[in-house]
């Protein structure tokens, strides 16, 4: 018994449970500094965005110009994943940036989150889902940079 238990038998950590746990955290803290992005203004919500975007997509911080023009400012987003609906989400098909479909490399999870809208109007909170992947040891989302 002892065998087993210093081999990761029985008793040992469930490895899948542990990187489970590892990426939620993953996950949870690429979504605060996304939250935490918009504080600093567009250009830094915007710049956060296309350094931690899937590189399947294929987007820089100027190929959200048009989306930024559209938005007032100041303009602060927030956006809060429950941690308890965070589930794999295998197979998942994105659009790349040539709009062919593809399964992204890494990790895929699905969530659901809440994103609070503030700036020079009234505040507005939506509901949403969303996908996350964890990437070579870092966490990624999948934020269209192309109308």
């Amino acid at each position: 018994m002892l065998l087993m238990a210093a081999c990761g038998g029985e008793s040992g950590p469930d490895s899948r449970a542990v990187e489970f746990e590892a990426d939620v955290a993953l996950i949870k803290e690429l979504w605060r500094g996304f939250s935490d992005s918009w504080s600093e203004g567009l250009e830094a919500g915007y710049g956060y965005v296309a350094d931690h975007n899937h590189p399947v997509l294929e987007c820089e911080t100027a190929d959200f110009e048009t989306y930024r023009l559209r938005l007032p400012d100041p303009f602060r987003w927030e956006l809060v994943v429950r941690d308890t609906s965070i589930e794999r989400d295998d197979g998942w098909v994105v659009q790349d940036a040539a709009g062919v479909g593809v399964v992204p490399d890494g990790r895929i999870y699905l969530h659901q989150g809440t994103s609070v809208y503030r700036g020079d109007f009234p505040t507005e909170t939506r509901e949403n889902e969303s996908h996350s992947a964890i990437l070579d040891g870092e966490a990624v989302f999948f934020f269209p940079c192309r109308e």
